[in-house]
């Protein structure tokens, strides 16, 4: 399994290096995320494009914020919740899911 990690370089850039403005951001995220993969795992389970799209679309950019690639998998669910094209978006989801579990321990343990 590869290991599943973030980087901080675009949260330090925008804070010009503030340590604090970092911390409150990664303790943001450690707060936020488990709720808004909670609500995305109820409208996955559902099929409801809308919910499944806007909890994606809520998350995708702090992904791509603190580097973690896992921001394709959301936008991929991202993107079905605003088609009607048919997906199987349970591996998507399930993938993301299992990164930002990852990265929550990580970002507990370094912070």
């Amino acid at each position: 399994m590869k290991k599943v990690s973030y980087d901080l370089t675009n949260v330090r850039a925008m804070s010009d290096n503030d340590s604090d403005f970092v911390n409150l951001m990664v303790h943001t995220f450690i707060k936020d995320i488990p709720r808004d993969l909670e609500r995305l795992a109820v409208a996955v389970g559902d099929l409801d494009r809308d919910k499944v799209h806007r909890y994606a679309h809520r998350i995708k950019p702090t992904l791509e914020l603190f580097g973690i690639e896992s921001f394709k998998h959301a936008a991929a669910l991202e993107l079905w919740g605003k088609s009607d094209v048919e997906k199987n978006i349970k591996e998507d989801f399930l993938r993301l899911n299992q990164d930002l579990s990852e990265v929550l321990i990580q970002l507990k343990r370094d912070f």
